[in-house]
């Protein structure tokens, strides 16, 4: 690496905020998976039917809400051991009323779980599950229990104390339909509290059950769509779980990514992006076919899982070049090249990320970009899209010229080319200016080398010249950003005899 890539690497890394790449990349997950569960949240909150405050006052338990939002809490927590007391009695044909009367406390603006904890209300919930009640009784427990779950950390680990995660588990393998699928929920917000947590989950053998559930689906949408989401959540954390308690779901990964169902793929994709990410699993994926699947997906897939999949990719391009290669093999360039021309901006810019990650590792890879029009359709992005997308191009071009051989980089040293980059280098943004400049140094390099074999004039220097190129960097040589300043300063030094004797041969 020479000075000025030295320099280079520097100069990025002073436009970017220097935080670790992992936590940024986990945050992204979280906030991923965060937004999808908040949703999913709200889907729930209609299917228990809890009305707004104005529906609610007309309701027997009314009052009691008023009063708990107004803070008196001594009344609040007097009806509820009113109701503790009638639902400890267990009678069967009361005690459904008295259930449903707590759940929608619970799940009102300030629910008030710390009563419910203080009255012992957690193990009747929990032996409610494990009797021979009806199974809408069953459903007001789970509900209850998953917003206890979604409380503090001491509130959910009081679920933890009872032995609430046996009971759950025994629930789960035993049941099906939708109380089943709630009692994932609860899973889900104990999986989420904590790291520890999470892994105590995994301990327990949480992953037995969501196979067990895959396997028992019969393509139900919503079981499949519950366990994928479990499987992004059990993944979810900083540091990631221990991933041999994941292996047993690389076998139906694939089948997962057939499944039609965009909250499925999303889920599934988000398990398999926190995979990707450690390089020494990257060879599992592999191994079970996964990448193909993946780039099949880039296709026709909604918009969000498409950029999953290109973060997916981004990951993979980590692996060996066997691994690489075999990306190539399932058409990965050609749908990277569809993609250029996508109507999302945001996907347009992450493929050209993609695409500069190949740009930027070795001659093979660059070939096999100019073979499938890569360039091509890289070069019509410079001279047609917006500023912001032809500013992503520029890494590229700097990946290609800086990496490629002679032959290749030498198809960039044209008016046309040389001509595009400095109408782009008139905008004022410091960031693409130096990525221009460095790809001016470089093609010069390479056009003077061409220039010495041959006995010929810098033709890149003629070029620079026709556009009003060279003035436009003797100008830049006293930019305030001191790298841009440094790199005009070297390209005049370095080729100013060059233009001299071209301005003396005109004058004559």
């Amino acid at each position: 690496m020479n000075v000025w890539d030295l320099k280079l690497k520097e100069r990025r890394e002073s436009f970017k905020p220097k935080i670790n790449s992992s936590q940024m990349k986990q945050k992204r997950l979280e906030l991923t998976i965060s937004l999808s569960k908040k949703k999913k949240e709200k889907d729930l909150m209609k299917r228990r039917k809890v009305k707004n405050f104005n529906e609610m006052e007309a309701e027997p338990f009314s009052r009691l809400y008023f009063e708990m939002n107004q803070g008196i809490e001594g009344k609040k927590k007097n009806d509820l051991m009113i109701l503790s007391e009638q639902i400890k009695i267990l009678q069967k044909e009361n005690i459904k009323t008295h259930i449903t009367q707590i759940r929608k406390l619970l799940s009102s603006p300030f629910p008030p779980i710390n009563e419910v904890i203080e009255l012992n209300l957690i193990p009747i919930f929990l032996s409610i599950l494990k009797e021979n009640f009806d199974e809408q009784i069953k459903l007001e427990v789970i509900w209850c229990l998953i917003n206890i779950s979604s409380g503090t950390s001491e509130q959910t680990n009081s679920i933890i104390k009872e032995n609430g995660i046996e009971v759950l588990f025994e629930f789960i393998s035993n049941h099906s339909g939708e109380s089943r699928e709630q009692c994932f929920w609860i899973i889900g917000n104990i999986v989420a509290d904590s790291i520890n947590l999470r892994d105590l989950i995994l301990q327990k053998g949480i992953t037995q059950i969501v196979i067990q559930m895959i396997e028992e689906s019969n393509g139900l949408v919503n079981d499949i769509q519950t366990a994928s989401w479990m499987l992004s959540n059990l993944l979810r954390g900083n540091p990631i779980p221990n991933l041999n308690f994941f292996k047993p779901y690389f076998l139906y990964f694939e089948s997962l990514l057939y499944f039609n169902d965009k909250k499925t793929l999303f889920y599934t994709c988000s398990c398999i992006l926190i995979i990707s990410s450690e390089k020494d699993q990257i060879n599992l994926l592999f191994e079970e076919n996964i990448p193909s699947q993946i780039i099949r997906l880039l296709k026709e897939s909604p918009n969000e899982i498409i950029y999953q999949c290109l973060q997916i990719i981004d990951n993979l391009l980590k692996g060996n070049q066997t691994q690489i290669d075999s990306l190539f093999e399932s058409d990965l360039l050609k749908n990277l090249n569809q993609l250029l021309f996508h109507s999302d901006q945001d996907i347009k810019k992450k493929t050209c990320l993609t695409i500069s990650t190949l740009a930027n590792q070795n001659q093979q890879n660059i070939q096999k970009l100019f073979e499938n029009d890569i360039v091509s359709s890289i070069l019509k992005m410079l001279e047609n899209e917006t500023f912001e997308l032809q500013k992503e191009t520029l890494s590229i071009f700097y990946g290609i010229i800086n990496q490629s051989n002679q032959q290749q980089s030498q198809l960039f040293i044209t008016d046309s080319f040389i001509g595009l980059l400095i109408k782009l280098i008139s905008v004022d943004d410091t960031e693409s200016i130096y990525s221009i400049l460095e790809i001016f140094r470089k093609l010069l390099e390479i056009s003077e080398k061409i220039a010495f074999e041959n006995g010929i004039s810098n033709t890149c220097v003629d070029f620079l010249e026709e556009v009003g190129g060279i003035e436009i960097i003797e100008k830049l040589q006293n930019h305030m950003n001191y790298y841009v300043s440094q790199i005009a300063k070297q390209i005049i030094n370095n080729y100013s005899s060059n233009y001299e004797e071209m301005n003396l041969e005109n004058s004559n």
